[in-house]
């Protein structure tokens, strides 16, 4: 729950007589219990001095294990740690002092241990976590086996306690698995495809819950035992689109230039007749650690809706990427626009190798640091007659000292601004922006504190003093992600319309 605002602060809003001071009064997360009683207070149980993250409630309900950083600032991401409140007297003390950068607490089921995920080797920006489990008392610490992606989300412990219930990203798929507290090896527990979201273990660790969606299948909830995974649906909130036509989607590969293999998810056109070449979009994920997953629904372009209109759309999993280990998601430190741009450029010749792009009708969007791909991507080919940068950065110089993530381009090219500002600059698609002849929508929530719109005003004003093709939309009160929905089906319009209008 954010911190309110004071009294003094609300009455000089009311006079408009306020102001911010950069640095000065952070936003923060505090922690609250609401009483069963109708009509009782919510009770403050930590926070003010700390941004409170996540928390798990002992079995006996006697004490909260919370997760916490400095600020709810992103530039503080790298601070977390874990405490544990005793409700009866609201005493706050730390778990364990042992590791850095905790989060993610998860109680056992007789209340003695506290496992929870740190990152220890390199950066937390590139989420390296290996999970651990302690005495309640901080004493005896123990770190499990890697998983597969060097990430794990925990969400339970087994009723006998001897494994803990994970989510991770695993190639396209999110996937629940099983660590053994032990320190053997992690199990594959399900699902055999698509995405699964937001898992919930029972009280008696006997049921989880969760939500799944893979390519043809629209998102849903459902139960299943903890022995087997036997999935049962229990709604239907998307059953008016369940009934719906969609077109295949399968996971290809292929070889980037320096031969590394790639993955991507590719949906093809409506009732697509085998070898005929199509207009192709190309997706890139934000991140540059997100994913592209085999799933029905994404926020940045309605795929259903895109095949339906006869477009390919190629969601490739460039490195730097999340679902193939730690290694692979930090493969583009340093090299932003390099080997990232070689793999998903590879993706795109083998489509049309293959006789399924049309080089000729060739587009390109993205969203974040796939916004900051497609800028690129336009300065330095002209082989795609349309892009969205939707949330991009076109110049890294001045991203850097506007945005709230200050540290991400100096913890990915192991710089900063005044230690290697020509380094910096390379990298920014701001500085070939002469080159560029592809007609470009930029699309922006105007409250984005991530990527501040004028990176794309930077890049609209360019490309309009240059006479290139341009338009710039912008969303009120949006932030980095443009979540009202009369703006995200303007925005998904738009996007479409402008491929429609140059491929």
């Amino acid at each position: 729950m954010p911190k309110p605002p004071t009294e003094e602060q609300i009455k000089r809003e009311e006079e408009k007589n306020d102001r911010t001071v950069a640095g000065e009064n952070p936003p923060m997360i505090s922690l609250w219990t609401i009483p069963a009683e109708h009509g009782a207070e919510p009770v403050k149980i930590a926070g003010g001095d700390c941004s409170v993250m996540d928390f798990s409630w002992a079995p006996d309900g006697s004490s909260i294990a919370f997760s916490h950083q400095k600020t709810a600032e992103f530039k503080d991401f790298g601070t977390q740690d874990i405490s544990v409140v005793r409700l009866s007297d609201g005493s706050i003390r730390p778990l364990t002092t042992a590791i850095a950068s905790k989060t993610n607490p998860v109680f056992s089921p007789d209340g003695k241990y506290v496992a929870f995920t740190a990152c220890t080797v390199g950066k937390s920006i590139f989420f390296n976590n290996s999970a651990y489990i302690t005495e309640l008392n901080g004493e005896n610490t123990i770190r499990l086996a890697p998983t597969y992606d060097n990430n794990p989300i925990l969400f339970g412990w087994s009723a006998d306690q001897s494994f803990l219930w994970f989510m991770e990203c695993q190639d396209e798929q999110v996937i629940i698995g099983m660590l053994p507290v032990d320190g053997s090896e992690p199990e594959y527990f399900g699902p055999p495809d698509g995405v699964l979201w937001s898992s919930q273990l029972d009280h008696n660790a006997q049921m989880i819950g969760f939500s799944w969606e893979n390519a043809t299948s629209p998102d849903e909830g459902y139960i299943t035992t903890a022995d087997s995974f036997s999935p049962v649906q229990v709604t239907e909130v998307n059953d008016d689109i369940r009934s719906l036509p969609v077109a295949e989607t399968e996971i290809i590969s292929w070889e980037s230039s320096d031969g590394l293999n790639i993955e991507g998810v590719l949906t093809y056109p409506f009732n697509y007749i085998n070898g005929q070449k199509c207009p192709l979009i190309v997706f890139v994920h934000g991140g540059p650690a997100g994913t592209s997953y085999d799933n029905y629904y994404t926020n940045e372009l309605p795929i259903p809706v895109a095949s339906s209109e006869g477009y390919a759309v190629l969601r490739s999993n460039i490195r730097g990427s999340s679902g193939r280990g730690i290694d692979f998601r930090e493969a583009n430190v340093e090299d932003w626009g390099g080997m990232d741009y070689e793999d998903m450029m590879s993706g795109v010749d083998y489509l049309v190798e293959e006789g399924i792009a049309d080089p000729n009708r060739l587009g390109i969007m993205g969203h974040s640091y796939g916004g900051y791909m497609t800028d690129w991507t336009v300065t330095q080919t002209d082989r795609f007659k349309a892009a969205v940068s939707y949330a991009g950065l076109s110049d890294l110089i001045s991203f850097t000292l506007t945005t709230d993530a200050e540290q991400l381009i100096p913890d990915y090219l192991n710089t900063n601004v005044w230690g290697d500002y020509e380094c910096i600059k390379s990298h920014s698609a701001i500085g070939s922006v002469k080159n560029v002849t592809t007609p470009v929508l930029f699309i922006h929530g105007e409250a984005d504190t991530r990527i501040p719109p004028s990176q794309a005003q930077e890049m609209y004003t360019a490309l309009a003093l240059q006479g290139v093709p341009t338009r710039m939309v912008t969303y009120p009160r949006e932030g980095h992600v443009i979540s009202e929905p009369k703006h995200r089906m303007d925005y998904w319009q738009e996007s479409l319309d402008w491929f429609d209008k140059y491929l």
